[in-house]
């Protein structure tokens, strides 16, 4: 408390004891002096505290440098590439900053991955990696590839490796993988006459719509736009005339006429019948595979397979 000095008559001297407050410069100092203490406290809580306790700023806080990959489920695609039927897979810039993509390895893929090139992703956008697989039917085909690992690059810095979940196991190429790579099951002759629609088909061209006709004389017919399915009375040829054989566990198939293939050309292929091969093929739909092994039409179709459902039997 303030007291006068009972010796003087000037009321502005004034003296202080130890419960009067400080004057307004010593507060000064000591909220400065509290404040500091208080920050560092802070700082050091929110810097190795965070992560714990998941505040932003902790460690796990995404920088501005962090490069973080999200992968979406592969998708097949109608285009083939110098390896194969090209394949599409999906990746979402998750991170603050435009990264490539360099380099793509599925974890478990029997075989490499071809035809990729390097593609940049925006932050917070989708890009798209084109990519083929021709496999190594030498080792075993997994039922699932479980993850990805992508090698990234940011605007500066190495590049660096990101693992992923692979959605859905990576069930398209798996797919695609155990068709290409199971054991053949080679169809009688007989067992090919009848009327076939390209169920499936990688790349894509041509599925659902590709008829192919076997006639018990050994004559062979492709069509791509429906007309097989209102009957040969009607006088249209189709796309590809020809004959075929089955001979030492392929499918030659020689040209005569049509559009989509010119006289003389030869296609050769690797027939397997899919019964036993897919527990859902039924005995009254039969299915069989074909894979490209050569020829000029189409030509260099490497990779390149056909799953086939037989839509009438016989010489209907």
């Amino acid at each position: 408390m303030s007291r006068r000095d009972p010796g003087s008559g000037n009321r502005d001297e004034v003296a202080f004891g130890p419960d009067d407050p400080a004057p307004s410069s010593a507060r000064l100092r000591l909220l400065v002096g509290v404040v500091g203490v208080v920050g560092l406290a802070a700082g050091w809580l929110v810097g190795t505290q965070g992560e714990v306790l998941g505040w932003p700023g902790g460690p796990e806080a995404s920088a501005p440098s962090e490069l973080i990959a999200l992968a979406g489920a592969v998708e097949k695609t109608d285009r083939r590439g110098e390896a194969g039927p090209q394949f599409d897979l999906p990746v979402f810039n998750q991170g603050a900053q435009d990264f490539t993509v360099e380099k793509v390895v599925f974890e478990g893929l029997p075989g490499s991955v071809g035809d990729v090139e390097a593609i940049d992703v925006a932050a917070g956008q989708w890009g798209t990696i084109a990519f083929s697989a021709p496999p190594d039917c030498a080792q075993v085909v997994p039922d699932e590839l479980p993850s990805v690992r992508l090698t990234v690059r940011g605007a500066s810095g190495p590049a660096t490796e990101r693992t992923m979940p692979l959605p859905h196991g990576g069930r398209m190429l798996v797919d695609y993988l155990h068709l290409l790579c199971a054991p053949q099951v080679v169809p009688d002759p007989d067992e090919l006459v009848g009327l076939w629609v390209v169920e499936e088909a990688y790349p894509a061209n041509w599925e659902g719509a590709m008829l192919w006709r076997f006639e018990p004389d050994g004559s062979f017919s492709a069509d791509p736009e429906g007309a097989m399915s209102r009957g040969v009375e009607d006088g249209v040829e189709g796309g590809v005339q020809g004959h075929y054989q089955v001979r030492r566990g392929r499918l030659v198939i020689d040209v005569d006429d049509g559009y989509g293939c010119a006289k003389g050309d030869r296609a050769v292929w690797r027939p397997s019948l899919l019964e036993g091969v897919r527990p859902s093929v039924a005995e009254d739909s039969p299915h069989f595979t074909v894979s490209w092994v050569s020829g000029s039409c189409p030509d260099d179709a490497r990779g390149e397979l056909w799953v086939l459902r037989r839509i009438l039997a016989g010489a209907d």
